[in-house]
């Protein structure tokens, strides 16, 4: 008999993506998840520095995704 560990049927893959071009620079994704998120100093738009983030943030993330004053955040399976 072969038994599965429920969380990992739930984790599907998934990403991060930002649209460069919604963002205005508030940083809250950046103050929520610091791991995934970072300013670009020369723009001072939010970047995504970890796009596959592993499956124990995907609740703060996508906190931050709803959260985000414009929208600019997408969290996506892929």
């Amino acid at each position: 008999m072969t038994v599965t560990d429920p969380r990992m049927e739930t984790q599907v893959g998934w990403k991060v993506t930002l649209d460069q071009d919604v963002c205005q620079g508030y940083a809250c994704c950046v103050m929520a998840v610091p791991s995934v998120f970072d300013l670009d100093d020369g723009t001072g738009k939010a970047i995504v520095i970890n796009p596959e983030p592993d499956a124990s943030l995907r609740s703060a993330v996508e906190g931050a995704a709803r959260g985000c004053p414009v929208h600019a955040i997408k969290v996506e399976a892929r």
